[in-house]
């Protein structure tokens, strides 16, 4: 019996992946929608996917939270701050407001493994943190280097770090035509408590890389290589280490270090 009804607004790669993924379920049918917010209220949906950030899908987004249905947006791609903030409000002014972004490095085994051992170990208070994302690929439908890979390193790091008060940043457009967005950005960023953190996400990495790193007072955590589609990001690595004291009670540098590698 079908228990839950779920409206897809949009087409293309990310919608297919997302209708896959929820049919897996016996008890949710999925509904594609190409209608008015009006439609929205009075459809019986209890939830929306939204797979293609158009203007009039995002007035859909806004309908749906406003009636009260959980709300996913499956990337921040190609949206305006103006329109995230009407959301926002949209979200805060709903009764039982749910609005969820794709974000799916969350769910990979590597940042898994950091999350248990940030839990599990005395690392202390976080102190820096540096985030590299790069591919050389070329931009794509306007979207520059933070869309196509900063804003997930940033999820990350607010993930590690919490929210950030203090951002400055520099954008390049040497390598593709600026008016499709920039080739590169590097970010200087720092929360209320004093934790400092880098952020470089790049169009124009020839050697395709993805890394995470995060310095405790007492240790410190790698996250290297990214298991997705096409492989290219290299073997999924997770790396940690406690930092051990001498006979005074000084940290030693180089301490042994747990290494596990996850397969795609």
């Amino acid at each position: 019996m079908t228990d839950i009804q779920i409206g897809l607004v949009g087409s293309g790669r990310v919608a297919d992946r997302l209708g896959a993924a929820l049919l897996v379920s016996e008890n949710v049918a999925l509904k594609p929608v190409r209608s008015t917010p009006q439609f929205i209220s009075e459809s019986g949906l209890q939830g929306l996917i939204i797979a293609e950030n158009t203007l009039e899908n995002l007035l859909l987004a806004a309908a749906g939270i406003e009636a009260g249905l959980s709300v996913f947006i499956g990337h921040l791609a190609d949206m305006r701050l103006e329109q995230l903030i009407e959301l926002r409000r949209a979200e805060f002014s709903a009764s039982q407001p749910c609005l969820m972004f794709g974000f799916p490095i969350r769910h990979h085994e590597s940042f898994a493994a950091a999350s248990e051992f940030v839990t599990g170990e005395d690392l202390g208070a976080l102190l820096t943190a540096r985030a590299v994302y790069g591919t050389s690929q070329p931009l794509r439908d306007r979207r520059g280097a933070m869309a196509q890979h900063g804003f997930e390193m940033i999820d990350l790091l607010h993930a590690f770090a919490g929210p950030f008060e203090a951002v400055e940043a520099m954008i390049g457009h040497r390598a593709w035509p600026a008016a499709r967005g920039e080739d590169n950005i590097m970010a200087l960023l720092r929360t209320n408590d004093g934790v400092m953190a880098t952020l470089h996400a790049s169009t124009t990495s020839w050697r395709h890389t993805f890394r995470l790193e995060l310095t405790y007072a007492n240790g410190y955590i790698w996250l290297d290589g990214l298991n997705k589609v096409g492989g290219d990001l290299g073997p999924e690595i997770f790396v940690a280490a406690r930092a051990e004291r001498d006979g005074a009670g000084q940290l030693q540098a180089n301490p042994p270090e747990r290494v596990r590698e996850f397969g795609p």
